[in-house]
């Protein structure tokens, strides 16, 4: 069981990171990569502490920095699901089933992108989707704006003192965005528009040189640029989170304390609501959003078992009768043998010699049994029907029913693999009344 699952390691990630853990808190972060968006910057001038520095060199520094604390990392991981199931959120990834009792989203955004030749392989060497990062790059050197919104004309207007000249590209017959950023953009002889234009190549050598354009779908044109500033919006990154409220623009709303509409989840960084998508303004909401999950779980008592299955491997003893079972895939919950919680003995396999007991269901040509070893219990085709259905159906628990006798125990089963939750020893599972 963790104390907080991080989702995502960019600036707002590792951040939340470092102060859960020095917090000491049981971390987990699961991520696709190291750095995050801010990765993609050639340069980075405007990060407090660093007069310049690359996008690659702080992604570097960031997970240096995380790596001194004891946090678990899992890198090119992709969340499927977060979910809260009582006092626990269960969030998974590649197949896994992780258990928290606090979840912080910072999965960070990601660029539109044109999906035209040149455009992935030009990208970092003139192909940018952030003017406020990379424009200084371009000083007295000729380049493309692709896009017609705000991001467009805001990219526009930071390059009027940088560049040298500006080609505004934009599919649409004319520029929609904020009066006063259009006004200095159309007042700008570096400024020339092509509306009805779009992009069908981007051309270069080791860097870019040129765009080429198709004009009102009719006439093809090459304009030499060296740098191309794809400004036509980004999406968030929204893990699959169980209720979670979003704005008109997809984004998770938070309030000043990076708290969701739901409790326990929490979200930082260019995910949310929040302004201003920078570097520096995702650092500061991952350690809000962390520091608030703290106090979050300091002031709330929660309902969940310690022994609660955690990973495969796991062995198990019930203290009843001394079976012993190992863990094969995990689904939450706890294991139940004799009506008792089993005891974990170790995270690994050495069962101390110990015979394990793991549950198979044959088919006979007089039905279904259940074997154990050596040892076969026979089990009328509708209940073993009915223990399918329930494991199918994802049941928690679940109990074995005979005419003429009374279920002994119930055991807690996964959706997915029968013989890691099943009822770890039959002997004796059935008494007369």
């Amino acid at each position: 069981m963790y104390d907080v699952i991080i989702v995502g390691a960019g600036p707002a990630g590792i951040t939340a990171a470092i102060y859960a853990a020095r917090k000491k808190m049981k971390t987990l972060v699961l991520t696709r990569n190291i750095g995050g968006q801010a990765a993609w910057s050639s340069e980075i001038d405007n990060y407090t502490g660093f007069q310049f520095v690359s996008g690659v060199d702080l992604a570097k520094k960031f997970e240096e920095h995380l790596r001194m604390f004891e946090v678990e990392l899992k890198e090119n991981v992709e969340v499927s699901c977060i979910d809260a199931v009582g006092d626990v959120y269960k969030v998974k990834a590649a197949g896994e089933v992780y258990n928290s009792r606090t979840v912080i989203v910072a999965s960070g955004r990601q660029p539109r992108v044109l999906h035209v030749m040149g455009e992935m392989e030009f990208k970092n060497r003139g192909v940018t989707y952030c003017a406020t990062c990379d424009a200084p790059l371009f000083a007295d050197k000729d380049v493309a704006v692709v896009g017609g919104g705000n991001s467009a004309l805001d990219a526009a207007v930071q390059l009027l003192t940088i560049a040298s000249r500006i080609y505004m590209v934009d599919i649409s017959d004319h520029i929609i965005g904020d009066p006063v950023m259009l006004e200095k953009v159309h007042s700008s002889p570096k400024v020339e528009f092509l509306p009805k234009t779009e992009v069908k190549e981007i051309l270069g050598d080791k860097f870019v040189t040129g765009i080429r354009i198709l004009v009102e779908k009719k006439q093809e044109r090459t304009i030499p640029v060296e740098g191309v500033f794809i400004e036509i919006g980004s999406s968030p990154v929204k893990e699959p989170a169980c209720k979670v409220k979003l704005n008109e623009h997809g984004e998770i709303i938070v309030n000043d304390r990076c708290e969701t509409n739901i409790a326990g989840l929490f979200a930082a960084g260019d995910v949310t609501s929040v302004p201003e998508k920078q570097i520096i303004v995702a650092a500061g909401q991952g350690c809000i959003a962390s520091l608030t999950a703290f106090k979050y779980m300091s002031k709330r008592k929660f309902n969940e078992v310690d022994n609660m299955v955690n990973d495969r491997g796991e062995v198990y003893k019930c203290s009843v009768c001394g079976n012993i079972v190992q863990v094969m895939s995990v689904g939450g919950g706890t294991l139940v043998c004799c009506g008792k919680d089993m005891e974990q003995l170790s995270a690994k396999s050495e069962d101390q010699g110990q015979e394990k007991h793991v549950p198979v269901i044959e088919k006979t040509p007089k039905g279904y049994k259940v074997k154990i070893g050596s040892i076969a219990h026979p089990m009328e085709e509708k209940h073993y029907i009915q223990w399918m259905e329930l494991i199918a159906d994802g049941k928690s628990y679940i109990e074995f029913l005979k005419p003429g006798m009374k279920p002994e125990a119930e055991f807690c089963i996964n959706a997915e693999t029968v013989s890691a939750r099943e009822y770890c020893n039959l002997h004796g599972l059935w008494k007369s009344r």
